[in-house]
């Protein structure tokens, strides 16, 4: 089972997808070694004042995987633009892919500045989208 900093969902958090995420890797049997780090903030981003990574995943020997996950029901792309359903309303949103790649960046950039060591230590990054089963086409 993984090792799950901080050891509890916090309060605050109110995506079910995130909960479900967070409780899959506590739970699994395979992630013995691995290091899971929830709501992960990035003082020093790349795009925004701030960000925010909902799982940090460290893999000893393999590298590091930032996973922003999307609990919605409801996804959508409109001309390039992203919309996620709320309740009965449409929010559109910044990509999803673009939101976790910038701040897996960010991440990098800052970890490497404190520990130029890290410079080589392969991330990568992935959206999980864990109530949509995308059953309908979209063109």
């Amino acid at each position: 089972m993984a090792r799950m900093i901080p050891p509890r969902v916090g309060e605050k958090t109110v995506s079910p997808g995130e909960i479900w995420l967070f409780d899959k890797f506590k739970k699994d049997q395979e992630t013995g070694d691995w290091i899971v780090l929830h709501s992960m903030g990035c003082a020093e981003h790349s795009e925004r004042l701030s960000g925010e990574i909902d799982l940090v995943v460290i893999i000893p020997g393999v590298g590091v995987l930032c996973i922003e996950v999307k609990a919605s029901t409801g996804v959508r792309r409109e001309e390039g633009d992203w919309f996620f359903s709320e309740g009965n309303k449409w929010i559109k949103r910044i990509s999803p892919f673009k939101q976790v790649e910038d701040s897996t960046y960010s991440f990098k950039k800052a970890l490497v500045k404190s520990d130029w060591s890290l410079k080589g230590l392969l991330f990568y990054h992935s959206v999980m989208f864990t109530k949509n089963n995308f059953s309908e086409e979209y063109s």
